[in-house]
């Protein structure tokens, strides 16, 4: 299977510019068909048998039960669906398709550890109405978020990691732009529009997981979020072929681990 679908990604590229080219070095490409998860994700959650995945019509859904299931220091409850970050610089794309929920949201996590992670997230939050938001979660030394223009919003938690109302849509694309140590989110709701940068912050982490997040807070609302699609493309993001002829991998971290 896992062999099936990097030929199937590879046909992909082949045929559409919109989703697969790049400049970098490799594209990983999930649209959650088939039944079951492909072997590189791993799903966190985080011992609540009620937070479940599951695949079905070609979307993933991850459930989160109503409540305070968030993912900082001191409340380790949202589930996540990570796989290792490749080295280097990446984007990390996903298509999200709803719905929403009250104190609730959805969307990318980039996770080191409960004091180093970065979320991006489109949800009901800052005051009320839907809004996507960035931010970094760290112990100490939290990043300052800054504009596209480089000026700073802000520090911590507080309306200055929210864009205006968005209201409900029924698609929204998130992106995170890793370059160097400093990551750059961008988010748009059609696949033809060009994409709104919104905050940036400077975060070194090593060796993180990247991949999908749901969660809530305070006594949120239950949500079961619906992806469309999962991106990943970088330098670190490769084909090679094992000595063997056969088996592709993604990257040499998940080679050197032993899970392929």
């Amino acid at each position: 299977m896992f062999k099936q679908f990097w030929i199937i990604v590879l046909a992909l590229c082949s045929m559409s510019a919109l989703w697969c080219a790049t400049t970098f070095g490799g594209v990983l490409m999930d649209e959650f068909d088939g039944e079951q998860l492909k072997d590189f994700w791993t799903f966190n959650n985080r011992g609540n048998p009620v937070s479940t995945v599951s695949l079905k019509n070609d979307k993933l859904y991850i459930h989160v039960p109503a409540g305070n299931n968030d993912l900082i220091p001191g409340v380790a409850r949202a589930p996540t669906l990570t796989m290792p970050a490749p080295e280097g610089d990446y984007t990390e794309t996903i298509l999200y398709t709803g719905p929403t929920a009250q104190s609730a949201a959805a969307g990318i996590v980039i996770f080191q550890d409960f004091f180093h992670q970065m979320h991006l997230l489109y949800g009901i939050g800052g005051g009320g109405g839907q809004r996507v938001w960035f931010m970094g979660v760290a112990e100490n030394d939290v990043p300052p978020m800054r504009d596209k223009d480089g000026n700073i919003r802000g520090v911590g938690w507080g309306n200055h990691l929210f864009t205006g109302v968005l209201g409900a849509q029924k698609k929204v694309y998130l992106r995170i732009v890793k370059h160097g140590d400093t990551y750059t989110s961008y988010y748009k709701f059609k696949d033809s529009e060009p994409w709104g940068q919104w905050l940036s912050a400077d975060f070194p982490l090593q060796n993180p997981q990247v991949g999908l997040i749901v969660k809530n807070w305070g006594a949120g609302a239950e949500l079961t979020a619906e992806f469309e699609f999962f991106q990943l493309e970088g330098e670190g993001v490769n084909f090679d072929v094992e000595s063997d002829g056969h088996l592709p991998t993604i990257w040499s971290r998940i080679k050197k681990d032993g899970s392929r």
